[in-house]
């Protein structure tokens, strides 16, 4: 039977909130800053409520076999759910987006739940994929674990944390193809899951073992990624000073913690 469904609609001079969370498997840290932020606001509201935009990287890690976290995504997001379908976020007029990169050549892609609504650039530097490309059945639950999946998506997406971790430029060229009207966010929220201290020094890269990697294995595309994503690299310095954009993350003093002993922090202060 066809069930009632209540969207609703962002007026075109609106002001727009942007919220973007790092990739990585300690996606949990990003959740602990949200629950504090919305413990400090002290409203009634629930704080995705606050955000139009929301952009996130899959938590998917090479450390972990994908197997074991299946169950539990299907759990959460069901079999054959995917990201247009619709949601809890679709009714609150939260516009979603997902990337991912390619395998073949290190390029960004956009999964939404907004169909790629919006006027974009042909030089964008990005691509939003919409049904018509194939890929409007790709079960939610996936998006979170590629490339691990053998099937066809598997051989074709790849988590796109190399490329960009954080998907700030990604979220915010969406908010002008959306919102022409909206001269800049209200407000952008960064969270991010850890990271090393920083001591200076240009970002580098190394790699130990054997380099007899097949054509399309992991070395050769994070190698590629890592190339392509310092192109961004300078543009997020950019908005680091910008009054309206707020970072929250945590650094690191010692080696970078797994997730296996992450509830160290969980449970800290």
């Amino acid at each position: 039977m066809p069930e009632e469904v209540v969207v609703k609609v962002h007026p075109p001079t609106a002001g727009v909130g942007v919220l973007c969370i790092d990739g990585g498997t300690r996606g949990v840290l990003p959740l602990k800053f949200m629950k504090r932020i919305e413990d400090r606001i002290g409203l009634p509201i629930p704080l995705q409520k606050f955000f139009k935009v929301a952009f996130g990287i899959s938590s998917a890690d090479g450390l972990y076999p994908a197997e074991n976290i299946e169950a539990a995504l299907q759990a959460v997001f069901g079999k054959e759910k995917t990201i247009l379908d619709y949601s809890h976020a679709t009714s609150i007029f939260a516009r979603v987006g997902l990337p991912v990169a390619t395998i073949r050549e290190p390029s960004s892609c956009i999964f939404t739940n907004y169909n790629g609504v919006g006027t974009r650039d042909q030089d964008q530097g990005y691509h939003v994929i919409r049904p018509e490309d194939g890929y409007g059945k790709v079960p939610l639950w996936e998006m979170q674990v590629f490339p691990a999946q053998k099937n066809k998506w598997g051989r074709t997406f790849q988590d796109a944390g190399p490329l960009e971790n954080d998907p700030l430029i990604s979220a915010l060229s969406e908010v002008a193809a959306m919102f022409p009207l909206v001269e800049e966010p209200d407000f952008m929220v960064s969270l991010g899951t850890g990271a090393p201290r920083t001591t200076g020094g240009k970002p580098s890269m190394s790699v130990s073992g054997p380099l007899s990697v097949w054509k399309d294995g992991a070395f050769p595309r994070l190698w590629r990624m890592f190339w392509e994503r310092m192109r961004d690299r300078h543009v997020k310095q950019v908005f680091r000073t910008h009054p309206r954009y707020h970072r929250l993350d945590i650094e690191f003093d010692e080696e970078m913690p797994r997730l296996t002993i992450l509830r160290v922090y969980m449970n800290s202060n």
